[in-house]
């Protein structure tokens, strides 16, 4: 995750759609966090599950080259 924060897009025009998700998984990550430190560890999983989805659709995004 802390390697997609910084991507740049090949296409600028997908920028933001990068940006975009690496907020969502930035996000799913602290949720996460917060689960497991109350010993939720089922939720804390399923929102470090949706963390690593965010960050690899941003990355996939990422290297989509302009047409």
């Amino acid at each position: 995750m802390e390697e997609s924060a910084d991507l740049t897009a090949l296409n600028p025009r997908k920028q933001t759609k990068v940006d975009r998700e690496n907020l969502k998984a930035a996000k799913e990550f602290v949720d996460a966090a917060d689960h497991v430190a109350t010993g939720k560890l089922d939720k804390g999983i399923r929102e470090y599950a949706k963390a690593w989805r965010h960050t690899v659709h941003a990355e996939k995004e990422a290297l989509k080259l302009p047409k």
